[in-house]
């Protein structure tokens, strides 16, 4: 199994257990092998963004993905706080990739949103460089044509 399709299974596993209203005893878990694995936390920003894009996307895989996400950088804080500076490094990386997908218009503003909820849950500073992205989606979209809806995520 691709990275890729591992972590979508791992999502669509963590969009059931928000659907159902439990999590699961592994759904935590997520978060320690994600924040050994970096590189996966930008495939989420790509999993997100693929799933805005859809003609008919799935809300609660927003939902997941930050939930993942969240978690995961709530890791990589306490690790960074800690002094590793790996962890620090990848929460940037993270930034930059949500930044740039916003710019390219890869990440819809929905997908977006879910995912920049995840950093204050995550305790972590959005930081300027996805500010000022999403200051730009906003200059490009022009008034009025913002039907962002913060997610709903309860902290399970």
């Amino acid at each position: 199994m691709t990275p890729r399709a591992a972590i979508q299974q791992i999502a669509r596993m963590v969009r059931d257990d928000i659907r159902s209203g439990a999590m699961s005893p592994g759904a935590h878990s997520i978060a320690d092998m994600l924040a050994e694995q970096p590189e996966a936390l930008l495939l989420i920003v790509d999993l997100a963004g693929a799933e805005g894009r859809k003609k008919r996307p799935d809300a609660m895989m927003h939902h997941a993905y930050s939930f993942m996400l969240g978690n995961t950088l709530e890791q990589l804080r306490q690790r960074g706080e800690a002094g590793n500076g790996h962890a620090t490094m990848a929460i940037d990386n993270v930034r930059a990739a949500i930044a740039q997908q916003m710019r390219t218009g890869k990440l819809m503003p929905t997908a977006a949103m879910a995912l920049v909820s995840a950093f204050s849950r995550a305790g972590v500073e959005v930081g300027e460089e996805i500010r000022s992205a999403m200051d730009h989606v906003m200059i490009q979209t022009g008034p009025g044509q913002h039907n962002l809806r913060r997610p709903m995520l309860a902290r399970c």
